[in-house]
């Protein structure tokens, strides 16, 4: 049941992941997802308490075209309705793993449940063969990732601190549960068999 827990926690903090999106329509009294607009504050400093009002009501509005980031599951709503397009991030792109490879990206501080936000984004992608190109990109950083962890995890440091910041969420946990093996595994062998034998 922990393991379930677990699951359904990572799923929600997969899906807090802002991504850009492309707004299609303007959208009424959203203005709130852009964040405060210094210009905007300024302006109204300026103006008189009718000029402020009009202003302030603009303000609300996200204009048709806009660009702003939401988290992915308000994109996942909108997006249902077709009113935005989400814009890929550069850490989902196979021209970010040639530059960092696969083995060494930092995926750790790009995206904390890389994989299952890659999943949610994957679906929500409109161009064609995007949504494909993007779940074997993740099969195959996750396939590289994977031997990697086995084997640091298998021969690597007694303090993986280093290593473990790199990982997103499941590559740790994955990490932590082959290393606390191999630990227990190094010490039963030295428990069992004289020192010379190993």
């Amino acid at each position: 049941m922990a393991g379930s827990a677990g699951q359904e926690l990572s799923q929600l903090l997969g899906e807090e992941e802002m991504v850009w999106v492309r707004f299609h329509t303007d959208a009424f009294e959203l203005g709130f997802l852009q964040g405060p607009d210094e210009a905007l504050k300024f302006a109204l400093a300026e103006e008189t308490q009718e000029e402020q009002g009009a202003l302030q009501e603009r303000a609300n509005d996200i204009k048709k075209g806009a660009l702003v980031a939401i988290p992915l599951w308000l994109a996942k709503a909108l997006r249902g309705g077709n009113f935005i397009s989400v814009v890929t991030p550069e850490h989902y792109t196979s021209a970010f793993f040639r530059r960092t490879g696969p083995v060494t990206a930092d995926l750790g501080s790009k995206a904390p449940n890389f994989y299952i936000s890659g999943r949610l984004l994957a679906s929500l992608l409109a161009e064609a063969g995007a949504s494909e190109q993007l779940m074997a990109l993740l099969v195959e950083v996750y396939g590289q990732r994977f031997a990697a962890v086995l084997k640091s995890a298998e021969h690597g440091p007694l303090d993986p601190t280093d290593l473990r910041g790199s990982l997103d969420a499941s590559e740790r946990r994955m990490f932590d549960i082959l290393h606390s093996t191999e630990r227990k595994k190094l010490e039963w062998m030295n428990h069992l068999l004289p020192a010379e034998a190993l």
